[in-house]
């Protein structure tokens, strides 16, 4: 229920729309081309004219006719005799294809051609173009004429392919003809002479280096007969067999065993020198030397006569120890021990001086044995060296000689392949690398101006013209034409679209009294599809009172506040509509009622609330008119707190109170109105207001006491395939079928 005003907070203003060159916006290509189909299909009418007329007018002024000279290029030609398949060398083939590409139209070929057909280019049944190349007294000025060829010839190597090509273009089909003829025969006499030269040119290096290489063999012949002589080798067979290693094979177990021999002798040596410097200056015999002494016979007989005592006198033991026989006998015994012991060391000393001194004497003899074998396996090893080192370099002489030998036959191969593929022909068509492909004919068909360019350009011109024209225009053009427009204001709510009058395809009604003459119309329809977010807002807030604004006259506000009431009305609501525009009422007139008592009335104080209100023909809906013009002219009124209170006073009576008011563009009253309302929509009327003016009676409406619930189109124009005809026709179908 409607009250006196209280604070709200205003909601803040729309930020500036996306930046964009000179503040243009998007378009909708889409929307574009269903909007000017017509005139781009006129554009494609009007560009195929256009083309046709200019391959008609540029074929009679300017023709241009062009000869083409193709040639084929192959690699190097490979001598037969080598076999195998031909491998090409890319880099070596350009560097050929573009060399011929540059040579075939140099200014010497084009100069020889000039001067060699003389007689053709004076002629004019011949080649016409001649005449441009005459001098005063009828020749030909070859300085002119090559300037003027230059112009008219081209050559390039066709891309991805091993084919070269040169062009002639006149505006004459036979003199294109006749002049690339000309230049065609002058470069390929010119590649005849060219090639036969360029075998003789590599012919020279080749003999030089088959010199070269003939001296070189003839010096490792010298250097190899010379290395056999100063190592007195005659026959390579037997160095190389196996005299030296048998030699060595023998001498090596030889001076091993030598070396152990004099080891051996050494060691025993060293033994008895150490045995003879045992401590206290006694000799450490040997065991095998003294079993040796043991069976000496001197020694033998020694201890046999000990012996022969020692039983003698076991055999007087019954005479007592101490008889003068038996200490005889001891004495006899000692003294035999003791010469015994004398003569065992007399013989071991005799002994090991003896086998000291053979030890020496063998020891030298295998030191002379072995110092000997050793000289001799050195002086055969050394032999042995000197021949691996003979035969390794002689190996090498020979692998040179072999190298170098194949690298003449290789050069002799090359001159006689040169000789081979030099100057072949194959017939009038082929020489050497090139052959002609497509050799000079009158061409059978202009090269300019062609239907197949011209068409497609006058097409693509006047297309793009056209099209510019209208994206130019679109983008220029500010004006609100459809819901799409208004996307490019920030945070603006569309709340639905209305279609301009004359589209419903059944029953006509003023727009005004659509919802109520015409409920089953396409304008009842899109009134019904905006009234369902405006009552699901009102009614989620608490609100009662909704102050329909007109951006600028004509947009349709009054429409709009009739049938969002009538249908509101028609949904078993109490709705009063009240007519707060004091410049120029109009809702007494759309439902026949009286002008006054009204609203002006009431703010004057000359009548009450109730007096005013008015029944209209509608049931549930009610209007509180203007009122008469003398009581309505001071329209200040609007913003005093008399409204506030008439506002609260109807809303506690009705379930909804739409207002009208004055185009905001006109005055403010919209806006003071706007102060004391629960909530306000804009209405705006398609190619009518441009953008500018929307997003500032949206800021201004934003920053007021009256929630903004956003816009309404209004007026918005049909296409002929657009989603809202088709939704239209659809529904007057299901209507009528109905």
């Amino acid at each position: 229920m409607s009250s006196a005003p209280t604070t709200r907070t205003p909601q803040s203003p729309a930020r500036p729309a996306p930046a964009s060159p000179m503040g243009l916006v998007p378009i909708d290509p889409v929307r574009l081309l269903r909007r000017y189909w017509v005139a781009l299909v006129v554009a494609v009418g009007v560009g195929a004219v256009i083309g046709l007329l200019a391959n008609y007018v540029l074929g009679k002024l300017t023709p241009r006719w062009k000869t083409e000279v193709t040639y084929q290029v192959s690699p190097p030609m490979q001598d037969p005799n080598k076999g195998g398949p031909v491998v090409e060398d890319k880099d070596e083939m350009e560097r050929f294809m573009l060399t011929q590409v540059r040579v075939m139209i140099s200014d010497r070929i084009l100069r020889e051609a000039l001067v060699k057909n003389a007689e053709q280019f004076k002629d004019k049944k011949i080649i016409g173009w001649g005449q441009r190349i005459l001098d005063d007294q009828g020749e030909v000025n070859v300085g002119n004429g090559l300037a003027e060829l230059r112009n008219i010839v081209g050559s390039s190597v066709l891309t991805g392919t091993n084919l070269l090509q040169f062009t002639v273009t006149t505006n004459s089909p036979s003199d294109s003809a006749a002049i690339a003829a000309t230049i065609h025969d002058q470069f390929w006499s010119d590649w005849k002479q060219q090639s036969g030269n360029m075998g003789s040119e590599n012919r020279v290096p080749i003999d030089r280096e088959i010199a070269r290489l003939q001296a070189e063999l003839a010096r490792i012949d010298a250097q190899r007969d010379k290395l056999l002589q100063n190592q007195n080798i005659n026959d390579l067979q037997s160095v190389s067999g196996s005299a030296e290693d048998i030699l060595i094979g023998s001498l090596t177990p030889q001076v091993s065993a030598a070396a152990e021999q004099v080891n051996r002798y050494e060691t025993l040596i060293r033994q008895y020198e150490a045995m003879s410097a045992g401590p206290g200056g006694v000799v450490e015999f040997p065991a095998e030397l003294r079993d040796v002494v043991e069976r000496d016979p001197v020694v033998v007989e020694s201890k046999q006569r000990v012996n022969a005592l020692r039983n003698e006198l076991r055999a007087n033991t019954q005479l007592g120890a101490e008889h003068p026989f038996n200490k005889s006998l001891r004495r006899r015994i000692e003294s035999s021990e003791s010469e015994l012991a004398l003569t065992r060391q007399e013989q071991l000393s005799k002994l090991f001086d003896s086998e000291l001194d053979r030890a020496r004497r063998g020891a030298d003899a295998a030191r002379g044995v072995y110092k000997e074998q050793s000289e001799k396996l050195a002086t055969a090893t050394a032999r042995k060296q000197d021949i691996t080192r003979t035969l390794a370099t002689y190996e090498q002489l020979n692998l040179d000689r072999e190298r170098i030998a194949a690298e003449i036959d290789q050069n002799k191969q090359a001159l006689a392949a040169i000789q081979r593929t030099t100057n072949v022909g194959g017939g009038s068509s082929r020489w050497d690398r090139l052959r002609i492909l497509q050799p000079p004919a009158k061409p059978d068909q202009r090269a300019f101006p062609r239907l197949s360019m011209t068409l497609p350009v006058g097409v693509l011109l006047a297309l793009g013209l056209t099209a510019g024209f209208l994206v130019a225009r679109e983008l220029l053009d500010q004006r609100i034409k459809g819901p799409s427009d208004l996307l490019t204001i920030p945070r603006l709510r569309l709340l639905g679209v209305i279609p301009a009058t004359g589209v419903e395809g059944g029953p006509s009604a003023p727009p005004e009294l659509a919802f109520k003459d015409a409920s089953m119309g396409a304008i009842a329809d899109a009134y019904r599809q905006v009234r369902v977010p405006l009552v699901k807002r009102m009614h989620q807030a608490g609100f009662k009172s909704l102050l329909v604004v007109a951006a600028s006259p004509g947009a349709g506000a009054t429409s709009a506040v009739c049938n969002i009431a009538t249908g509101s009305a028609a949904s078993d609501q109490r709705v009063l509509m009240i007519d707060a525009n004091f410049r120029r009422p109009s809702l007494h007139k759309v439902f026949k009622l009286g002008e006054g008592p009204g609203l002006g009335e009431v703010l004057a104080r000359k009548t009450t609330v109730d007096q005013a209100v008015q029944q209209t023909s509608v049931p549930n809906l009610w209007l509180l008119s203007a009122g008469a013009a003398a009581n309505r002219g001071v329209p200040e009124r609007l913003s005093t707190a008399l409204m506030s209170e008439i506002l609260a006073e109807v809303g506690g009576k009705f379930d909804l109170v739409v207002i009208d008011s004055s185009p905001a563009t006109i005055a403010g009253d919209a806006f003071a109105l706007a102060n004391r309302v629960d909530c306000s929509v804009l209405v705006v009327r398609a190619k009518s207001e441009k953008r500018g003016l929307i997003a500032r009676v949206r800021d201004q409406l934003a920053e007021t006491h009256g929630e903004f619930l956003g816009v309404i189109v209004n007026g918005v124009e049909v296409m002929r395939t657009g989603y809202m005809r088709k939704n239209i026709e659809a529904a007057s179908t299901y209507s009528k079928s109905a």
